[in-house]
């Protein structure tokens, strides 16, 4: 009895790794089939015990509750993780700034002209530069040159002929919708040269570092630990109210499908277009970058299921889930009605004030973008605001008949199980929410609905 005292104990504090009411069912059985197993003079779990006890606690804590909404919407937070992860990690480290000195030195063994105007220096971390496997970084030194547009081609080709000669690697000269262009690498620099010969933008050259070679197995380790915790964070999630978060958790799914859509297509058309390089492992950044709003919408509904999560139900005691589920829909379809009728309602308004040019607004020649307050840049609030409002709009027309999917068996499940006020309210808000999800798509076909939409989306 006095060694298995403190091994009782220890076997008790690992047994915390399960939930209160599995320990309350089972702990009894675990912990007596451990002590007779155990040796005489034992007086500490052995390691593998102890791990087999944390790791069967933490499944048991973190398991996804059965059935295909908890397990899409599982699978979407996982992959959605994993892209986040991916994105943030490693990525400044894939633009390293090729020396002003040295650049100018290789675009003058290519290019037998002086440069016309200042050297231009851009540093943008998330943009993909196709290279065919140089792996050009994302930063680079420009430099411009004021030839004739009739004679760039051969420009371009002597520019390539004089980078072969010193040893450069070349890709073949290639004519990508009037651009010809080709990439150069040796050493650590990439070269790209180019013009349009039949626009009026001049010969250039462009010189970009090589992007670490690390840079990849960062990237896939960094996302590989994103999906195991997006997993485990979305079984936590979903078992502590299941009503509310399955309807959270498909809503997730409905607004994070697009991004992975996004980074599926980035990644396929780096394979496609040249072969896997380090260079494109850019592309989870690249795809959140693009359609971030889809990804904070996304992580917006994640956000309140993960707070009404805490919020325990007592059905034995007559708590009703329902409600909060059936707010929950309504205000989602309600959302995407209200997003329309603003964009709506901006472009009449627009309209009036550029006296009628239904033609001018429809050409883009006045912008939406130009109602956001203070500017563009990327960390104007009012951006992302401008943003969400896009996402909502587009989304409200698209993804509102499959909202249905969810509020429809929302409202045929609860018609009977809502007795308080509260719920026999929601579920009549919500009976008239859904009404919006056909309305949306028949209001975008109207003339006025086409207008928005193209000036919106111009």
């Amino acid at each position: 009895m006095e060694t298995r005292g403190p091994l009782e104990r220890a076997y008790r504090r690992l047994l915390l790794a399960y939930p209160r009411r599995y320990r309350r069912e089972r702990g009894t059985e675990i912990l007596t089939t451990l002590l007779d197993a155990a040796r005489p003079d034992q007086r500490r779990p052995s390691p593998r015990d102890a791990l087999d006890l944390v790791l069967g606690g933490l499944r048991r804590r973190l398991a996804i509750p059965r059935g295909p909404l908890p397990a899409a919407a599982a699978t979407v937070v996982a992959l959605l993780a994993a892209l986040g992860a991916a994105a943030g990690t490693g990525w400044r480290a894939a633009a390293p700034e090729p020396d002003p000195g040295a650049a100018r030195a290789v675009v003058e063994a290519a290019i037998p002209h002086e440069p016309a105007g200042d050297q231009i220096t851009d540093n943008q971390p998330l943009y993909l530069a196709p290279g065919a496997n140089f792996d050009p970084a994302s930063a680079w030194v420009g430099f411009s040159y004021a030839v004739p547009a009739s004679a760039i081609p051969s420009e371009v080709a002597g520019a390539r002929e004089r980078l072969v000669a010193q040893g450069w690697e070349a890709t073949p000269i290639r004519d990508d919708h009037g651009l010809v262009s080709f990439w150069a690498a040796h050493g650590e620099h990439v070269v790209q040269v180019g013009g349009y010969p039949g626009g009026t933008e001049p010969l250039w050259a462009n010189v970009h570092g090589r992007a670490p070679g690390w840079f990849t197995a960062v990237v896939l380790a960094a996302a590989a630990a994103g999906a195991l915790i997006g997993w485990l964070a979305a079984g936590w999630t979903l078992r502590r109210r299941r009503p509310a978060v399955t309807v959270l958790g498909g809503l997730g799914v409905l607004t994070g499908i697009p991004v992975l859509l996004s980074a599926t297509n980035h990644a396929v058309a780096a394979v496609v277009t040249g072969g896997w390089s380090t260079m494109d492992a850019l592309f989870p950044a690249t795809a959140v970058s693009a359609v971030h709003p889809l990804g904070i919408f996304a992580a917006a509904w994640l956000l309140l299921a993960a707070l009404t999560a805490g919020l325990r139900v007592r059905s034995s005691r007559g708590v009703n889930p329902w409600p909060l589920s059936l707010w929950t829909a309504a205000a989602a379809h309600l959302a995407f009605a209200a997003a329309w009728c603003l964009v709506v309602g901006l472009y009449l308004t627009r309209l009036a004030a550029n006296g009628g040019d239904r033609q001018g607004m429809l050409g883009g020649a006045y912008d939406p973008k130009d109602l956001v307050p203070f500017g563009s840049g990327p960390m104007n609030p009012f951006v992302w605001a401008y943003d969400l409002l896009s996402l909502m709009f587009v989304l409200g027309f698209l993804a509102s008949p499959g909202l249905l999917s969810v509020s429809v068996p929302l409202l045929v499940a609860s018609r009977r199980t809502v007795a308080a006020v509260s719920g026999r309210v929601a579920w009549r808000v919500l009976l008239v929410a859904a009404a919006t999800a056909l309305a949306l798509p028949l209001a975008v076909a109207t003339p006025l609905g086409r207008d928005a939409l193209t000036w919106w989306l111009d």
